[in-house]
């Protein structure tokens, strides 16, 4: 079964803020290569939600290491994949809110 994904208000931000960051210091063509890896991803995520670890079974938040500096926080809902955070790993990750 393939699942519809929902972005948090939080990893909406999140990934305003990295395309921003990578548009100002690497360019436009930094920036298409970063959402192209984004959308193969999401589409990994939607056929094999289960493939990436377990980092909170009380929550059920998975842990998906995007690039070097972005890991997506997501947790499978019954008929959604919900994005928590696009955070970047060089943060705390104490400091990392999910709701």
């Amino acid at each position: 079964m393939v699942r519809s994904v929902f972005w948090s208000p939080k990893a909406v931000a999140d990934l305003d803020a990295v395309i921003i960051y990578v548009e100002k210091h690497w360019g436009k063509k930094a920036t298409n290569r970063f959402i192209d890896h984004l959308e193969e991803t999401i589409a990994l995520l939607k056929a094999f939600p289960e493939q990436f670890p377990l980092l909170n079974a009380d929550h059920g938040i998975r842990k998906c290491v995007l690039t070097k500096q972005n890991v997506i926080y997501y947790r499978l809902k019954k008929e959604k994949i919900e994005i928590l955070r696009l955070y970047d790993v060089r943060q705390d990750p104490q400091n990392v809110q999910f709701f």
